[in-house]
């Protein structure tokens, strides 16, 4: 199940400089952790509001990952590297447990944003049945 496509983001990253298979990744863990937030809900969708809103929050997942750089980070913090200084330029980073922590975080924030409308807010909602509304009695 793919709620993005290559082509789409391309189209919306033009620079992004992502390879395909490098998109894959980065797509696969976006869609992991999307059904992790919405208990599996998420792999159910089929209206095209709810299709619609999960494959802008794939995006907005994926322009996370770009930007936060986090695999790298929490590479060099497990490696024991606290401060690299390389003629003048300076890199530090934090411990892994905190940079994960922060990256989760975030990425929780941006599931809930995304499909927090009313469209698509059933698959958050953490508590009782859920019935779609051509379903409901």
């Amino acid at each position: 199940m793919s709620w993005l496509s290559f082509e789409s983001f391309q189209a919306r990253h033009p620079d992004s400089g992502l390879s395909c298979a490098e998109f894959a990744a980065l797509a696969g863990k976006a869609e992991l952790a999307i059904n992790e937030a919405t208990f599996w809900r998420a792999a159910t969708a089929a209206d095209p509001v709810s299709l619609a809103a999960l494959g802008e929050c794939v995006a907005q997942l994926i322009e996370l990952a770009m930007t936060t750089g986090a695999d790298s980070a929490i590479g060099a913090s497990l490696s024991g590297v606290t401060s690299v200084n390389n003629h003048g330029y300076t890199e530090s980073y934090a411990n892994a447990s905190q940079t994960l922590a922060a990256v989760e975080q975030q990425q929780k924030r941006i599931i809930r944003s995304a499909l927090a409308g009313p469209g698509t807010r059933w698959m958050l909602y953490a508590g009782g049945v859920y019935h779609p509304p051509g379903r409901r009695h």
